[in-house]
């Protein structure tokens, strides 16, 4: 172990992180070739996310490179997975087979949970970042949210949270949208909005001329304000509507394009749009708070982009003025070191 690692106070948390990456290097022997390994990596990368998971915890785990560990980890489970046969209908080595895949599969999902958990905090989302895993987590992610599977129960928070922080990042905005997870979220969006739930039935009548927002479309509206406009801002793709030109029965076909639910929600300049919509009060008010918040986030980034550009040129004139001042002060050295043989040959 590093120097670093080995000045550390024998404390309960770097036992654990001792042992959890030697166990994920495999330079231990004591539980080698046998049935409980994976057990026991997997209760200790466990325990070990639920300290990383938080700002003071991570900073305690970073001498140990957990995150490398994983990786390497998860990069050797990924090459066993693809060397395992396929199973042949009517052999005996059908079962241990399939039991041998879902079990390297398992371990495979639950390495690239603990590497999607560094996310919790900036730190760990820069680890994440370095491993070049970032594309596999976020897509591992997805297809949770896809298959609506609860996260584990040991987790703090859910995948929301996550979300939240990968979207912070260029490399983690990519990714995002690459997985799908943007156009699921606009999707899920216009479902709750123009369907809505099969289990909710209008049994009064409307107290006011336009009811409040359905609470089934707050949380997409959260996740879209916190991750899907960090995302197109990030890749600077300015959102504008698609030009009058393409026909409106051509648009309704592409609702999943943010640029189209902006269109289809915002602006409502036709009849048809008006008339296309079921729940017509409901998804103008949902689109025009949408544009509020993008608004919001679209101002802030401009300001934030002028500050850094003010920034930039006031350091850009710094260094100016800097060698500017450098370079008449090494001529006036120059001269007058010119300037001293002369006055010594009048001499």
């Amino acid at each position: 172990m590093d120097r670093e690692v080995s000045s550390f106070s024998p404390a309960g948390a770097h036992i654990i992180a001792q042992f959890s990456k030697k166990v994920l290097d495999e330079d231990i022997s004591i539980f080698s070739g046998s049935e409980m390994f994976p057990a026991v990596k997997g209760a200790f990368t466990s325990v070990c996310r639920q300290i990383y998971c938080t700002c003071e915890g991570l900073q305690v785990l970073i001498p140990y490179s957990l995150h490398e560990s994983i990786v390497k980890a998860w990069k050797k489970t990924s090459l066993l997975s693809e060397r395992i046969p396929t199973p042949v209908q009517g052999s005996d080595s059908v079962s241990s087979i399939s039991q041998e895949s879902q079990n390297i599969m398992a371990w495979e999902e639950n390495l690239l949970d603990d590497l999607l958990n560094f996310a919790a905090t900036p730190k760990g989302l820069q680890l994440l970042q370095r491993t070049g895993a970032i594309n596999e987590c976020v897509t591992f992610m997805f297809n949770q949210y896809a298959k609506e599977l609860q996260v584990s129960r040991h987790t703090k928070f859910g995948y929301g949270v996550l979300v939240t922080q990968v979207a912070s990042t260029a490399a983690g905005a990519i990714a995002l949208q690459s997985s799908g997870f943007i156009n699921a979220l606009l999707t899920e969006l216009w479902a709750n909005l123009e369907c809505g739930r099969d289990d909710v039935r209008v049994t009064h009548p409307k107290s006011t001329p336009v009811d409040p927002i359905d609470r089934s479309c707050q949380k997409v509206r959260n996740d879209l304000t916190n991750n899907a406009i960090k995302v197109f801002l990030i890749k600077k793709n300015i959102l504008f509507v698609k030009s009058q030109r393409v026909l409106f029965q051509e648009q309704s076909n592409s609702k999943s394009l943010l640029q189209d639910i902006i269109d289809r929600l915002i602006i409502l300049n036709s009849e048809a749009k008006i008339r296309s919509l079921f729940n017509y009060e409901q998804s103008h008010i949902f689109g025009l708070r949408f544009d509020i918040d993008f608004t919001v986030l679209s101002e802030l980034h401009i300001l934030l982009i002028s500050r850094s550009l003010i920034t930039f040129m006031l350091m850009n004139l710094v260094d100016s003025s800097l060698d500017s001042h450098l370079t008449s002060l090494r001529s006036a050295m120059r001269s007058h070191r010119n300037e001293n043989p002369a006055h010594r040959n009048e001499e």
